[in-house]
């Protein structure tokens, strides 16, 4: 999956649909696969993905691609926003 600025992420790190266990600024629930925006960074959105560690936001910018850990501060901090549900 293209996440931006040409980098790509593997879909095997995207298990869509998956409850994160978060939910977006507006009280929506954020799931793997989920489209979302964000303040703060070069790009305004990102997409949910689940690593070893737990969950990420990825995308690309200017410098590669870049995954922030999906927490309360995270989403607070950078206003994100589910604005596409996928897998679901």
């Amino acid at each position: 999956m293209d996440i931006g600025y040409g980098c790509k992420i593997f879909d095997k790190w995207i298990p869509k649909g998956e409850p994160t266990g978060w939910v977006d600024i507006q009280g929506k629930e954020i799931r793997a696969g989920d489209i979302v925006s964000l303040t703060g960074s070069t790009s305004k959105y990102a997409v949910v993905c689940k690593f070893s560690n737990g969950f990420y936001l990825a995308f690309g910018s200017n410098i590669g691609s870049v995954g922030w850990q999906l927490d309360v501060k995270t989403i607070e901090e950078h206003n994100v926003c589910v604005t596409e549900k996928v897998g679901i």
